[in-house]
Parts: C-alpha cells; sequence; structure tokens
C-alpha cells in the first residue's frame, strides 16, 4: 500500500474485522500492533516505534514454544504486514525480545526515507 489514503483504508479494515471478531485474542495483538505502528507514523510521514506483546496461548509449554521457532513466524507475519503497509514509504524493522519465559515481545521500528 502506498498512499496514504489506501493505508487508511487498510487500517480501518483492520479495525473493522477486529470489531466484527475475526482475529482471535492472539491474532489481534498483531493487528492491534500494525495500526499502531501505521498511525504513529502518521501514515509512513513520521519515525515510530512500538512495542507489542503477544501472549502465549493456553496449554503451550513455554520452554518447547523457545525451542521450536514458532515465534518466528510471528516476527515474519508482523515484518510482511507493515512492510507492505510502509515500505514505500522508508524501512521497518522487526527486533525480537523476551522479558522472561512464556514471553513474546518485539519492537516495531519505522524510519522514513
Amino acid at each position: 500500500m502506498a498512499s496514504p489514503k489506501e493505508m487508511k483504508e487498510g487500517v480501518a479494515l483492520i479495525k473493522k474485522a477486529k470489531k466484527d471478531g475475526k482475529f482471535n485474542k492472539y491474532d489481534a495483538h498483531l493487528w492491534d500492533g500494525v495500526v499502531e505502528i501505521v498511525e504513529k507514523s502518521e501514515y509512513g510521514k513520521k519515525a515510530a516505534e512500538i512495542e507489542i506483546d503477544v501472549p502465549l496461548p493456553p496449554g503451550r509449554n513455554p520452554i518447547e514454544e523457545a525451542m521450536d521457532g514458532g515465534f518466528d513466524g510471528v516476527i515474519m507475519q508482523i515484518m510482511e504486514i507493515t512492510n507492505s503497509f510502509l515500505s514505500d514509504h522508508g524501512s521497518v524493522s522487526v527486533a525480537p525480545y523476551s522479558r522472561g519465559i512464556g514471553t513474546r515481545s518485539f519492537v516495531v521500528d519505522f524510519k522514513p526515507k
């Protein structure tokens, strides 16, 4: 999505989908992050940084989750989505980190051209 108008339309679609219950509570954290970084960057006009915490689904073993690389898929998903919105206007980076066993957190950073 290149233009600010297209980004606003995309954000509106995400908000509607969330309101309509299209996302489970775990995916909702990702989509909230997409909306937050796009809006905070003023639709690709200024630098922005956000933190996203994705809860571990119930029944998942936090040690196995850390070892199996499942969080890599979450990181790739957020990178692909945020890039589809913002890459024409600058660069997006995603840096995962841990607040302890069982946490899945990352920082999304946007730098305009």
